[in-house]
């Protein structure tokens, strides 16, 4: 039954059943989804086994494979594996292995600023700061009257972080070019092979080969790293790859969706509650990472071990064990820990799966932890929710499984003025 309902119905099955942070039956993991598959759901459990992915992977015990969360994805966005299936960069970036995140981590580090546990960190390699971000966002959204959710998100992160990390400033056209691969992608990686029109899969192909020139085009032109080779045409391949991966699914996908929940819960819970108030910057850390419990981009961690067995660390389900987070686990409540304790007890960027001792590219903490928190945070401040209102023709609906929020329109508050 509940393959049958797919992810979502595999979801929604555990927040039915889920009692002080285990399955109705006191287990700590299911086997679903799919076979030879366990799907680990308790916090403490969850938080063990993402901790202990960098040292199994480097004694080659387990490998992350060209998957995400509950998906098995699609290599028809990848036909290259077929060429280079012993790359070792085939696939979603999660996948790739140590052999190649040893030369390019140190990079990621670099550009986004190596993602550290308490996620309020300021980047090393100077490519932005808060205040860089909320200048960005203040420029974005000066003029704008309304915004749709999550598109307009998608176009702002698209254009910050071609910027950051290649320094390329994208027009209009390339961001719009760029959001239509991006979503033609989602739809690839996810869906049945045999439900993907040849054409339709051409089109993004080519769009996918376009835009890899133009990132290593960039990375000889405008990158600067001692440690990189711009004359070695494969180094440049990976971080090309690598970097496409992060702006397309990473946090590409990650940041416009914490940004979507941010704004919906916000304007939810004013139905509910109307001295609901956010007005303060704490307020707003405090609800940025209550909906990064409640509704995160990447729901669990797969990883798969030498004889096949799949086991996938269920981020999703963790954030609402009761035992780690309190009561009412499936409800809003900005006061539910302080901000420190939140970013103490997140899983939700791999935030335990620190590196080995002098192996730093053994990390599997998102190296743009620190990044996507400050990203999130400071659009929604400079954006003042207070200052926007629900566009009642598209407003605020709450979507199926883990979709979490129907597309939604806000329109900018006339200003109200005092003789």
């Amino acid at each position: 039954d509940i393959l049958d309902k797919g992810s979502n119905g595999f979801i929604e099955h555990f927040k039915k059943n889920m009692v002080d942070g285990k399955l109705w039956d006191g287990g700590t993991y299911a086997d679903v989804p799919g076979k030879n598959t366990f799907s680990y759901v308790e916090y403490n459990v969850v938080r063990d086994l993402v901790s202990s992915y960098p040292a199994l992977e480097d004694a080659g015990e387990i490998t992350h494979e060209n998957e995400l969360a509950y998906l098995r994805l699609s290599r028809l966005f990848y036909p290259e594996c077929k060429s280079r299936k012993d790359s070792g960069y085939c696939g979603i970036g999660l996948g790739f292995r140590d052999s190649v995140r040893k030369s390019l981590r140190p990079i990621m580090d670099d550009i986004y600023g190596s993602g550290t546990p308490d996620g309020l960190m300021v980047n090393t390699g100077n490519t932005w700061t808060k205040a860089s971000i909320m200048d960005h966002a203040r420029n974005f959204l000066s003029g704008k009257k309304k915004i749709k959710l999550q598109y307009d998100i998608k176009i702002w992160v698209a254009k910050f972080l071609h910027k950051i990390s290649l320094d390329m400033d994208l027009s209009d056209r390339e961001l719009e070019d760029f959001i239509g691969m991006q979503t033609k992608a989602v739809v690839i990686v996810g869906a049945p092979e045999k439900t993907i029109s040849r054409v339709f899969l051409r089109k993004t192909l080519r769009q996918k080969s376009q835009w890899l020139r133009k990132y290593e085009r960039a990375i000889r032109e405008k990158m600067d790293y001692g440690r990189f080779n711009k004359e070695d045409n494969e180094e440049v391949m990976k971080l090309s790859w690598f970097l496409l991966d992060a702006h397309l699914f990473a946090g590409g996908l990650s940041v416009p969706s914490i940004v979507h929940s941010v704004a919906a819960s916000y304007y939810t819970q004013l139905k509910n509650d109307a001295s609901f108030d956010i007005t303060k910057k704490s307020d707003i850390s405090s609800l940025v990472m209550e909906c990064t419990r409640l509704y995160p981009p990447v729901t669990g961690f797969p990883s798969v071990d030498k004889s096949n067995h799949r086991t996938i660390a269920s981020l999703v389900m963790a954030g609402l064990d009761s035992n780690a987070f309190g009561q009412n686990t499936t409800s809003l409540n900005i006061n539910r820990m302080s901000i420190g304790e939140f970013h103490e007890k997140s899983v939700f960027w791999a935030d335990t799966a620190l590196p080995l001792q002098k192996k730093p590219w053994t990390a599997r903490l998102c190296p743009a932890k620190s990044l996507s928190f400050n990203m999130i945070s400071a659009f929604i401040e400079v954006m003042d929710l207070t200052t926007w209102k629900e566009n009642k023709r598209k407003p605020v609906k709450e979507g199926p499984g883990t979709v979490f929020w129907s597309t939604f329109e806000l329109r900018r508050k006339k200003r109200q003025f005092k003789l």
